[in-house]
Formats: C-alpha cells, structure tokens, sequence
C-alpha cells in the first residue's frame, strides 16, 4: 500500500468511507489558484461513524452475549404473559417491545 509512505492522502470529501485522517482534493485544486501550498489541515474530511445508534459493537462480527439464568427468566415470563394476553409471539415485535422495557428500565436505574 503507498498510502503508508504518503505524506498526505487525498480522497473525494463526496464519499461516505473516506480513509481517516484525509484530505480533500480540493487542497490541490485550491492551492493551485492561490499559487502556493496552502494548509492541507483546512481541508480535511471529517469521518463520520457508522453504525446503528445506540447499538455497541465491542466484539466481533458473529458474537453475542450469552444469556444469563435471569435474562431466560424474564424472556420466558414476557413470552407466557403476551401469548396469554393474545399477542402473537412469532416475529420480533414481542421482542422488540421488551427489548424497550428492559433497556428504559436499566437507564432508569443507572441514574
């Protein structure tokens, strides 16, 4: 990879996935029509995180965190009372909700 040697390394500022800590070409251009080499830190791009908010990614692609004895508790409990209450337990919604409750609740705790 030349990138390692450059002393600069130029990318289109358009672009989503630019490489950290590069510059837009139009450092050249612009240095071009002022004649002189003008400072390439006024042009870099700033790198913009990807990624779901809220949702961490500690551990690599494909891994989980396993359930704990007490985390099967409350997902067997969630399950029971909302087939019980009539709601339809394939699909995620179910999930999704306790997902909510659960997460609103250890926010609230923390504080």
């Amino acid at each position: 990879m030349l990138e390692k040697h450059a002393d600069v390394l130029i990318a289109d500022h358009v672009q989503k996935n630019v490489p950290a800590d590069s510059v837009s070409w139009k450092w050249i251009e612009a240095s071009i029509k002022e004649g002189k080499l003008l400072n390439s830190n006024d042009y870099k791009i700033p790198t913009v995180k990807t990624g779901r908010p809220g949702v961490s990614s500690t551990g690599p692609k494909g891994s989980r965190t396993p359930f704990t004895q007490e985390d099967k508790k409350i997902l067997i409990r969630w399950v029971v009372q909302q087939e019980a209450a009539g709601e339809r337990i394939q699909g995620n919604t179910i999930y999704d909700h306790l997902a909510a409750r659960v997460s609103a609740f250890s926010c609230k705790t923390r504080m």
